[in-house]
């Protein structure tokens, strides 16, 4: 999209808002091959966002492969090498792994609040993981997500300037209707700085793969979900953000899939103060104008 176009869009879009209460999807799930008997499930609404045939999830998935590190593979309960025990020898606390990611237990509590429930993901900069929030107060989920941001002194200065992205972004969006996810509150954590969100129910890739493989999505989707990302952009360029990292894994989806929010700002920085580099963004959506070294 041109950059005219792109600003004519903005002013369209300036101000509209997004009926959260209206269901999207009509989800029918297609037979299975190996004969057994059709199972249909349905959930009313006004648009559906298609049938696919769900395979299961595959972590050689080529447009995951990126500099920015692993896809998450979804919510996963606690079983068998998720949530290390933590082991204590000495004066030595056994907290990290060797490469700084928290070994988290389930059922540990966080911060005396937060109760770890379920791994979410890993990537280069953190791990996620949902967890109950003990002394909800009214108005905030009972579910959230935590992101534990890697021991380091690199990945400390990131996580930081993340927070001050997130602060921006929440600040100016009071009633949370611009498609951004809400950012709740940080803390540290066993010098892990700790990030807390609301809980969302899975990323774009994950529903594409769910209910539209093959066949792709309902135009009533795509058109809803793009009209909610368009949102998110404007509220990022309104408070001088760069995201650098947008792609479906980092868009989440609520259970009922009629709203869409733009996640993970873990590259993200301010306008102006970014470097041009030809390895900005995933590189299978990385925009011609990065690679070929164009300001922007």
């Amino acid at each position: 999209m041109s950059v005219a176009n792109f600003t004519a869009y903005d002013n369209r879009i300036e101000g509209v808002d997004v009926d959260l209460t209206e269901t999207l999807i009509s989800v029918e799930k297609s037979p299975q091959e190996n004969g057994v008997q059709q199972a249909t499930e349905r959930t009313s609404g006004a648009a559906g966002l298609g049938e696919g045939t769900p395979k299961s999830e595959r972590s050689d998935e080529k447009y995951c492969d990126d500099i920015f590190g692993e896809t998450p593979a979804g919510v996963r309960k606690s079983g068998k090498g998720d949530g290390l025990t933590i082991m204590r020898s000495g004066l030595h606390d056994n907290w990290d792994d060797a490469e700084g990611y928290y070994s988290y237990r389930f059922g540990e509590i966080l911060d005396s609040r937060y109760e770890i429930a379920a791994a979410h993901g890993k990537g280069v900069f953190s791990t996620v993981v949902r967890a109950k929030d003990l002394k909800v107060s009214n108005g905030e989920p009972e579910e959230v997500a935590i992101k534990i941001i890697r021991n380091n002194e690199t990945m400390h200065k990131a996580g930081q300037l993340e927070v001050q992205i997130l602060q921006k972004l929440a600040g100016a969006d009071p009633e949370n209707r611009r498609h951004c996810v809400r950012f709740l509150s940080s803390f540290k954590y066993r010098n892990h700085l700790c990030l807390v969100f609301e809980s969302l129910h899975m990323n774009l890739r994950e529903v594409l793969k769910k209910f539209g493989r093959n066949i792709g999505l309902k135009l009533t989707a795509v058109r809803a979900y793009a009209k909610q990302l368009f949102i998110a952009l404007k509220h990022l360029k309104n408070c001088g953000v760069l995201h650098c990292d947008i792609k479906p894994d980092n868009m989440l989806v609520n259970e009922a899939k009629n709203v869409l929010k733009l996640c993970d700002f873990g590259n993200a920085m301010f306008s102006g103060k970014n470097e041009i580099t030809p390895y900005l963004v995933s590189r299978f959506y990385r925009a011609p104008e990065i690679s070929e070294f164009y300001s922007f």
